[in-house]
């Protein structure tokens, strides 16, 4: 028998299938890639909290062997407020002892730093501080709080350690600079992110905070500009406000 005739014409698609896939590809890939972006960007803030878990546990264990005294910003001459930068050394690098890792003071979704703050964290050199800011020096004139590391303290002096910041995202870890001719109220500056001082909330339009009593919580950055009863910021300060 012969073979049955078989049409071997090739086909192609037309000029109008060919944009209608490019057009549905388009389409596709702009309700995609923001999802991507944002998966990927919540696995970069998961990572930071665990960064943050970590500098916890080691500023948790300075303050055991110090007789729980909070830890201060800065170590050095004039009691760490030399302005020679080379000639304190850090927060970070007091506790380098306990973390013995210095990749948990840089954060991988940080990727610029003011001019000032010479690039991620390395153990004691002068100005490079890398992602995290501690709470050093309350700032608003004309009261007597006190915030966590900003003197010498003891860890039983704060009033409300769960809703007290301790450490948060920033870029560069010297909160204090110029405190004391700052206006007494201030305000978040910026959009993407939006910054309070050293402060940055930089994942999803969140700040990964470390509170005075271990957690760490992804929170608005407005938190810290909430006034108490006592007339102060009351996430940044020890009393009770």
């Amino acid at each position: 028998m012969s073979e049955p005739f078989v049409n071997m014409r090739k086909t192609a698609f037309t000029l109008i299938e060919l944009l209608v896939v490019i057009a549905i590809i388009a389409i596709l890939a702009a309700i995609l890639f923001p999802v991507f972006g944002r998966a990927r960007e919540n696995a970069r803030r998961s990572s930071c909290q665990s960064n943050l878990k970590q500098i916890g546990l080691g500023l948790a264990q300075y303050s055991q062997d110090y007789d729980e005294q909070l830890i201060r910003a800065h170590y050095g001459p004039n009691d760490g407020g030399s302005s020679d930068l080379t000639a304190n050394y850090k927060w970070m690098d007091a506790i380098q002892p306990y973390v013995k890792n210095t990749q948990i003071f840089n954060c991988s979704s940080h990727s610029s730093y003011p001019a000032t703050i010479n690039g991620p964290y390395e153990f004691r050199t002068g100005d490079k501080y890398g992602s995290y800011a501690i709470n050093a020096t309350y700032w608003k004139i004309g009261d007597t709080l006190s915030s966590p590391a900003g003197e010498f303290t003891s860890m039983a002096k704060a009033a409300t350690p769960s809703t007290t910041v301790w450490v948060a995202d920033g870029h560069g870890g010297r909160f204090e600079t110029g405190w004391e001719t700052t206006a007494e109220n201030e305000t978040i500056t910026g959009t993407n992110p939006r910054e309070l001082r050293s402060f940055s909330e930089r994942h999803l339009n969140t700040i990964n905070t470390l509170f005075l009593d271990g957690h760490v919580k992804a929170v608005k950055l407005d938190l810290f500009t909430k006034l108490g009863s006592l007339g102060g910021y009351a996430a940044l300060t020890l009393e009770d406000d």
